[in-house]
């Protein structure tokens, strides 16, 4: 019931319908400034269906080598829990709480991971090799394209 109240809210948030405090106060400025970018997106089709279409490559992706990091563990969590687990990392990733969302990911897909009976400590683990996956690959590719930069063209 409480998942239907708060689409509800939300969609008539995003709608405009609910008047919102014209108050000088940090949070109801940023979730009028949030309003207004979703209203905006949302009246750009292009934009959102290519949105749509990189995050649905991202979650695809992440997922994928999510179900490697727990392939290499053997932990024995199913892919749909690994598509899960990615669409949650990326909205993690949104909120600042720690610089680089350091051990938020971790807990929050713990967490998750737990309440879907995999277990915390399994959750935790796959997701700290995922971390370590996802830098060692933007080392390569940062060295890569460094050295493509820096090299001369003759």
């Amino acid at each position: 019931m409480h998942k239907l109240l708060i689409t509800i809210l939300l969609f008539l948030l995003i709608h405009g319908n609910i008047g919102i405090p014209q108050k000088k106060n940090a949070i109801f400025d940023l979730l009028k400034n949030g309003i207004e970018s979703f209203n905006t997106l949302f009246l750009d089709k292009n934009l959102l269906c290519f949105l749509g279409l990189h995050n649905t490559t991202l979650i695809i992706t992440i997922g994928l080598r999510f179900y490697v990091a727990c392939s290499i563990l053997n932990l024995e969590i199913p892919a749909s829990h690994c598509f899960l687990f990615a669409a949650v990392m990326i909205f993690i990733r949104v909120l600042p709480i720690t610089h680089s969302d350091i051990g938020v990911r971790e807990i929050a897909i713990g967490f998750l991971s737990d309440m879907l009976g995999s277990g915390l400590k399994a959750g935790m683990l796959a997701t700290v090799v995922d971390r370590i996956f996802e830098l060692l690959w933007t080392t390569l590719c940062t060295g890569i394209f460094k050295n493509a930069l820096i090299t001369s063209k003759n």
